[in-house]
């Protein structure tokens, strides 16, 4: 039996076009990622503890191919905007989409509890309404604060973004990661200005 971890990421790299006869969009392939574990009911994305002590065969032959720990990446959809233009005729924007790192989303995505703005964590994600503003800045003291420069998203599995999320898609991430990439360490991020 075939175990496919790995599959190719496709994402938008330039503005989409319609390039063929039928009028649809051939998303560039940009790299490969790999398909997030569950345990228990627990998504995660493994590291040098799961490849060294875990004991599971899988585990170990990943260590030979990937070596390193992984981290979640995440999608977000923009919340809707309207505008109104001068003659009262109102517009809404189509929806933007962002990727964020489970390092970056870490430290600026929340939950709303009663009208507050509570830090989320990768438990919290599981079953509540994961928000971030966007673009941030990791120097910011309180990221839950919004600037009139940043936009609302909401963290959805990347097959979600734009569907319902009542749809009732099975088998995906509780915490709607939808693939693990190689973590960047602190030394890395620094000195390519990554956030």
């Amino acid at each position: 039996e075939d175990i496919n971890l790995f599959f190719p990421f496709q994402w938008f790299s330039y503005p989409a076009e319609a390039n063929n006869e039928s009028g649809s969009v051939n998303l560039p392939i940009i790299g490969f990622m790999m398909q997030p574990f569950i345990e228990k009911s627990t998504p995660y994305c493994p590291d040098r503890d799961d490849y060294l002590y875990s004991g599971v065969p899988l585990m170990e032959l990943l260590r030979e191919y990937v070596g390193m720990d992984t981290e979640a990446i995440y999608a977000a959809v923009s919340d809707p905007i309207t505008s109104v233009a001068e003659d009262g005729t109102e517009t809404v924007e189509k929806n933007d989409h962002i990727l964020m790192r489970e390092g970056v989303a870490e430290n600026i995505w929340f939950y709303n509890d009663r009208h507050l703005h509570v830090k989320a964590s990768v438990e919290t994600a599981r079953n509540r309404t994961i928000k971030v503003y966007w673009p941030h800045k990791l120097s910011v003291t309180y990221p839950f604060d919004r600037k009139d420069w940043q936009k609302v998203y909401t963290i959805r599995h990347l097959t979600r973004l734009n569907v319902d999320t009542s749809t009732g898609l099975e088998d995906l991430p509780s915490d709607n990661r939808f693939a693990c990439i190689p973590k960047l360490d602190q030394a890395t991020v620094d000195s390519y200005g990554f956030e």
